[in-house]
């Protein structure tokens, strides 16, 4: 069985992409993947503030289901991007684009990585 392997996506999205983006971190590129975060101040600094609010109140249905859908939409977006990435190192050469495809995804993404969640549709 393989072993399972935590990857960080930042450097392997920095080294592989050019994008009109202010970061490379995933709330940054996760629109370039077709996803939105549904909390306009989604982040890890809010997902704290939400865990503190649960600890203060945990019977605060709300902030509970505010932490976990972000927590559902970063998984998403996560595998979303990951997937994203493994197209792109798998794209065929045409006449247009004649640089070398190079999959530089697998060295680092490797099939024993796990994510978890589903693209919703729309």
């Amino acid at each position: 069985m393989d072993k399972l392997a935590v990857v960080d996506l930042y450097p392997i999205v920095k080294s592989s992409v050019v994008l009109p983006a202010r970061g490379y971190g995933l709330k940054k590129i996760a629109p370039f993947v077709g996803l939105k975060y549904s909390a306009a101040n989604a982040g890890g600094a809010q997902s704290i503030v939400w865990f503190h609010q649960y600890q203060q109140n945990p019977s605060d249905t709300e902030v509970v289901s505010e932490l976990l859908q972000y927590n559902r939409e970063d998984c998403l977006a996560m595998k979303c991007v990951e997937e994203w990435l493994r197209n792109l190192s798998t794209k065929p050469s045409t006449k247009e684009n004649t640089s070398h495809s190079v999959d530089i995804t697998d060295q680092f993404l490797g099939s024993s990585v796990i994510f978890t969640g589903e693209k919703e549709k729309n």
